[in-house]
């Protein structure tokens, strides 16, 4: 797959849904795809499929969700200037609900 080609995946499914959002996901991430996680799927950034993957982000404003005041090592938190500038960095963009 090119990087013309990257994905970005909205992951903004209620909590019960997130997981199999993610395994879903799974099936179609090729390396140059990102994960965005927001609203009650950031609560499963720890997901083992998750911890693998180098592109997982969450938004600043929803870090309070999490027990930590960071987010995990694996995941890069964005500002809403990075996650517009994000958005338009990917040419194909799928939402989760």
């Amino acid at each position: 797959m090119t990087a013309s080609n990257k994905t970005l995946y909205l992951v903004q499914s209620d909590y019960e849904k997130t997981k199999s959002v993610i395994e879903r996901i799974e099936t179609i991430y090729s390396q140059n795809d990102s994960i965005v996680l927001m609203g009650d799927a950031v609560l499963h950034c720890f997901h083992d499929l998750l911890i693998k993957k180098s592109r997982i982000f969450i938004l600043e404003s929803e870090i309070d969700l999490l027990s930590e005041d960071i987010p995990p090592p694996h995941i890069k938190a964005l500002t809403s200037s990075d996650f517009a500038d994000l958005i338009l960095d990917y040419t194909r963009c799928i939402s989760f609900k």
